[in-house]
């Protein structure tokens, strides 16, 4: 079920602060899932959240994937 997969990673975000780059990971995944359903509002803030976060990290390389995907 999506909406439950949406719940347990918003509970890591609470976890593990929005500085995290498992939790940029998380929103990219949260964004896919409301793209999916064609929530395209929605899908855009998370993959901006993604960006965001991913860009931020020591590990650059994870966020080029996100920037082509949108």
């Amino acid at each position: 079920n999506c909406h439950a997969r949406i719940m347990i990673l918003s509970n890591n975000v609470n976890q593990n602060g929005e500085d995290d780059p498992f939790i940029g990971k998380c929103y990219h995944f949260i964004g896919s899932v409301y793209w999916s359903q064609i929530k395209l509002e929605l899908a855009l803030e998370y993959f901006s959240k993604a960006i965001e976060i991913l860009q931020q990290s020591e590990n650059q390389k994870i966020s080029l994937p996100l920037l082509i995907i949108i």
